[in-house]
């Protein structure tokens, strides 16, 4: 046999080695692919299932006693929740920052990050849920529910013979991110500058199946900063130009405010230039009040704002009894005020 044979007969069984190798690599890839697929879609099936059997067992869970005021109705376990939720954090409070706490509570929709569609549909009562990380709170209110809470506010003004004040101010909000810290330069109509420091403490979730919007309530610390800092030569994080609308009832404030958010400073999913918003403010001097003078005269600060639409009661202070009863009396009067608000924008 020649060399040449020798070399084409070598060359032919190295190429059908190639090729087998080849085949046998197809197939472990293969099977490799088919495991990875076959592994997200379990993972897949049972986040779904997590998720599901989450709402179910949220739905199948008996309601508490609850408190009805007129055809409002709130859980009991709500009011308790959130008296709960500000005992928590009171502690951790320094006395000096006190006055600077701010207790407020927006109106929006619990939607799923990712599909935008509200969560918790399935659910009889308003209940608190926890964060979750597929969901986002959308903190934003229609046009149409937006006037329709003007027009109640402006009705409760007129029917208090202006005891319910109201006040408009324009403004325009910047954030910095700074080294030391995050701060928010505000400038009023007439350029005024205030330079704020804040920091959130806490939020609180609860979902509003049967009314047009959920609450998360906020904790925040406030800061007025004293010090002009120079943020010339920094550029804004976020930008947000407000109109806001103020109704003030001693410590509570009713917040309706339109927003504008220049195009650089939209998120992917923020597809409007201007938002509506909505909120309720608790001032905290009288929650620290109740703590902080336990035994003491106390004279409430939200009042019952509304018994009916055409009805309003102004001052309705009372002598103290003790804190716990106290703020339980402070926090269900906060929620029915934001139940009747929810209710006037749902319809």
């Amino acid at each position: 046999m020649s060399n040449d044979s020798v070399k084409v007969e070598s060359k032919s069984d190295d190429e059908n080695s190639l090729k087998i190798e080849t085949e046998q690599r197809k197939e472990v890839i293969g099977k490799e692919e088919s495991r990875a697929q076959v592994t997200v879609r379990v993972s897949s099936f049972r986040l779904l299932h997590h998720r599901l059997s989450f709402l179910v067992r949220l739905d199948i869970k008996e309601s508490k006693n609850e408190i009805t005021v007129q055809h409002l109705v709130i859980t009991k376990s709500v009011v308790e929740g959130v008296k709960d939720w500000i005992n928590t954090h009171y502690s951790s409070i320094a006395v000096n920052n006190r006055s600077h706490v701010e207790i407020e509570l927006k109106f929006g929709q619990i939607v799923d990050k990712y599909t935008r569609v509200r969560l918790y549909g399935g659910m009889r009562d308003s209940r608190i849920v926890r964060k979750s990380w597929h969901f986002h709170f959308q903190m934003e209110v229609d046009d149409s529910a937006f006037e329709k809470a003007k027009e109640f506010l402006i009705h409760l003004q007129k029917e208090s013979n202006e005891k319910f004040k109201s006040s408009i101010h324009d403004s325009t909000d910047s954030m910095y991110q700074l080294p030391e810290k995050r701060v928010t330069v505000s400038k009023d109509s007439s350029g005024k500058l205030e330079y704020i420091s804040k920091n959130r403490i806490s939020d609180l979730y609860i979902v509003n199946p049967s009314s047009k919007y959920d609450f998360r309530l906020s904790m925040s610390l406030k800061l007025p900063l004293e010090k002009t800092i120079d943020v010339s030569g920094s550029i804004p994080e976020y930008e947000r130009i407000k109109r806001r609308r103020t109704w003030v009832q001693k410590d509570l404030e009713f917040e309706l405010t339109t927003v504008t958010t220049p195009r650089q400073y939209r998120g992917p999913y923020d597809t409007k230039a201007t938002i509506s918003e909505c909120e309720m403010v608790l001032y905290p001097a009288i929650v620290f009040r109740i703590f902080d003078k336990p035994n003491g005269a106390f004279r409430e600060g939200v009042d019952d704002l509304v018994t009916s639409m055409s009805k309003v009661k102004i001052d309705a202070g009372h002598e103290g009894a003790q804190s716990p009863e106290q703020l339980e009396v402070l926090v269900d009067k906060f929620m029915r005020n934001a139940r009747l608000l929810n209710d006037v924008m749902s319809d």
